[in-house]
């Protein structure tokens, strides 16, 4: 190929690196591209990605491509056309016979007909006279009679013999020569290098080299391109290299920088234009031109950090006129209280807006008002009942002077306990404590009235105990109770209903009405808990646990002949269940160890489906419907089959234990995958459909 000339980057052209330049044009090129037909996209006839070239011209569009991978297949169309598939030599040698190639001696430079004699046989309707050929002909005289001499065979007469010609069977033009044989594929060409000139294409050889120069070359201006050159889409400040480029001050950062001259850190300010307008704008007055050691302050304050005085400072000059702390003190007229810290306690000057705390015994002389706190040991003196106290020195004299005893019973007509408050909750309390001999305290109970929001409030009975525990049985305004733990009796017999908002517990626990109803709670494992309804002896419906030991809760009707059972892992039902909507749990967020489905079609297609089929739970319990079977479906996707699905009766009424059931919306993940598989199959179907369209309008256009 002759030498290749320089080339430039473009977009989806020469040089493209797939990253900051396209590789391949949209599906319609707006340029001449390089161009790319992936095998999923609509009309490609392949079936497989093609890649070629787009040439435009103004409005019309004509592109060229090959299979990119697999058997070389090109095709070509332009804007009128759809994809035309373009052979090579070796396929035109596989598809198509040279016009020299004869059949029967007949060349096929045009449409022929051949006739009994050229294929050497007749009809079997054929006959001699009269004698049909579909057998063995013996023919007598009598048969054959006499020959006109003016009968002719292809024109010539029986009057002589006869000699028949090519002319005179219609193969005139034909000629002896030697033909190619169907079977040697063209083999026996005397020159194939004469015949591919006759039919103007390229040996495999000669294309083989010229796509091996062509991919040298592509790779050469690949390296050329991605050594020499830079993507248009590199930016210089943020400027892109696709047009010159101007870098401004703001790009780098200094937008609000002016074109001035600047001070040089080096001249130490002495570049200065006017020293005195700098000392004004930093708002620096006469003082900062002064020394240090002779400054003047003619009027206002000095805040000064250190002072050093040659004589101390007199009292008349707002000093201490002293050198010394304990001579500022005196002469101040100070005491020794004056060292001592502020504080509530200890060796401190006592706070009087604060609760302090006297650690040795204090003498008052005068009335103390308010409130004292202390130990006994630190007040001396009894404190009378008038005064609050009790008069005594003792438990015993105190009781005495009170009129109370350890064993008296008080009686009282009314005992109010008030709280005044606006936001408090609970208001006075009557309170109950239990002490042992030593003081500590057993228990306590208390009885409190508590209000609440929105106008709720109750009376309440709180007890607790030395483990911490606490319980709180509430009366609410409203009429309702909350009662907080179980009742707790041997035996309970109940002649009418009963209501309680917690446990009921007992051994025996029995409530019956008039009409036969009962519930029954035996917690000693000999006997079932339930709820039992009966009509003059018979029953109507159950919910509960039997006597059988297992931890199941049915709730059966004895009427219709169902049950639900409320098994540890599933609800269970002998009837149908009829609901707006059934919607299982199914969020993402806790679905793990997730397994894609497989082979979906091919496991859908083993299952049978039924129309209909009888399901039989015992000889009074029958219902028809129609699915799957699970035992076929747990051969292709067991984890939608579970046991425990109940007993059932087979067709000779045997019973069946730990009936199978079928998560029938599981099986969406199967139906879903199927179709996809049933959709992708139409995909290639349609690609082949597309290519046997392309291939028969070929045949059409090049017939």
């Amino acid at each position: 190929m002759a030498a290749l000339l320089p080339v430039y980057q473009g977009d989806y052209g020469v040089g493209a690196n797939t990253t900051g330049i396209p590789q391949y044009a949209p599906v319609t090129p707006t340029g001449n591209s390089f161009i790319k037909v992936p095998s999923t996209q609509q009309g490609n006839p392949a079936g497989a990605d093609m890649m070629g070239i787009g040439l435009v011209d103004g409005s019309s569009v004509a592109e060229f491509a090959m299979t990119k991978t697999g058997t070389l297949s090109l095709f070509a169309k332009n804007a009128t056309t759809a994809w035309t598939r373009i052979y090579t030599a070796t396929q035109m040698d596989a598809r198509y016979v040279p016009l020299t190639r004869t059949v029967n001696g007949k060349a096929l430079t045009a449409d022929i007909t051949l006739t009994s004699t050229d294929t050497g046989s007749v009809p079997v309707e054929r006959t001699v006279n009269g004698h049909e050929l579909s057998d063995d002909v013996v023919l007598t005289s009598s048969d054959t009679g006499s020959v006109p001499d003016t009968r002719t065979i292809n024109g010539q007469v029986l009057s002589h013999d006869v000699v028949l010609s090519k002319d005179d069977i219609g193969l005139g033009s034909v000629t002896d020569d030697a033909q190619l044989a169907i079977s040697n594929n063209l083999s026996d060409l005397a020159d194939n290098e004469i015949a591919r000139t006759n039919l103007n294409v390229y040996s495999k050889e000669q294309i083989d080299s010229d796509i091996d120069e062509v991919n040298n070359s592509i790779n050469t201006l690949t390296t050329h391109v991605n050594t020499d050159f830079v993507p248009k889409t590199i930016t210089v400040n943020g400027h892109a290299l696709s047009s010159n480029v101007t870098v401004t001050k703001a790009d780098v950062g200094l937008g609000n920088v002016t074109n001035d001259a600047q001070l040089k850190i080096a001249s130490n300010l002495a570049d200065l234009n006017n020293i005195v307008t700098s000392r004004t704008n930093l708002g620096l007055g006469s003082l900062a031109v002064q020394n240090a050691n002779a400054v003047a302050i003619t009027g206002g304050q000095a805040t000064l950090s250190t002072l050093t005085l040659s004589t101390a400072l007199p009292l008349t000059s707002g000093g201490t006129g002293a050198a010394t702390a304990a001579a500022a003190r005196a002469n101040l007229g100070l005491g020794t209280a004056a060292t001592a810290n502020v504080g509530t306690s200890g060796g401190t000057v006592p706070l009087l807006n604060a609760t302090n705390t006297w650690d040795g015994a204090q003498t008052f002389t005068n009335t103390i008002q308010g409130n004292v706190s202390g130990t006994a040991s630190n007040v001396t003196g009894i404190v009378s009942i008038d005064n609050g106290g009790t008069g005594g020195a003792d438990i015993q004299s105190a009781r005495t002077n009170l009129g109370l005893g350890e064993t008296q019973l008080v009686s009282f007509g009314r005992v109010t306990t008030n709280v005044l408050s606006d936001s408090t909750a609970s208001g006075g309390q009557l309170v109950s404590n239990l002490s042992n001999t030593s003081g500590q305290l057993r228990g306590q109970g208390r009885f409190y009235f508590e209000a609440y929001a929105n106008d709720r409030s109750a009376s309440v009975l709180h007890t607790s105990g030395t483990d911490g525990s606490n319980k709180y049985w509430q009366f609410f305004n409203d009429g309702s109770t909350n009662f907080p733990g179980d009742i707790y009796t041997s035996n309970i017999n109940i002649s009418n209903a009963i209501t309680s908002g917690g446990t009921v517990q007992s051994y025996n626990f029995v409530s019956k009405r008039s009409a036969g109803d009962f519930i029954r709670h035996d917690s000693t494992g000999k006997g079932g808990s339930y709820i039992l309804s009966t009509d003059d002896g018979i029953n109507q419906w159950y919910l509960g646990r039997g006597s059988n030991g297992l931890d199941d809760v049915t709730w059966s009707s004895y009427i219709y002949g169902t049950a639900v059972q409320l098994k540890t892992d599933r609800f269970v039902s002998n009837k149908f269940m009829s609901a707006p909507a059934f919607t299982p749990t199914s969020d993402a967020r806790i679905k793990t160890e997730r397994v894609v489905m497989e082979h979906a079609l091919s496991k859908l297609i083993k299952l049978q489906g039924y129309e209909s089929y009888t399901l039989t739970f015992d000889a009074n319990n029958t219902f028809v419907t129609g699915g799957l079977l699970a035992q076929d479906v747990q051969k292709v996707m067991p984890s939608v089959v579970r046991d425990g699905g109940g007993t059932g009766m087979d067709a000779e009424g045997n019973i069946v234990d730990n009936l199978l059931t079928l998560d029938y919306n599981a099986l969406s993940a199967l139906f879903v995958e199927a179709i996809k598989e049933l959709n992708l199959n139409m995909q290639v179907q349609q690609s082949q459909i597309d290519d046997l369209k392309v291939l028969v309008q070929s045949l059409i256009d090049n017939k």
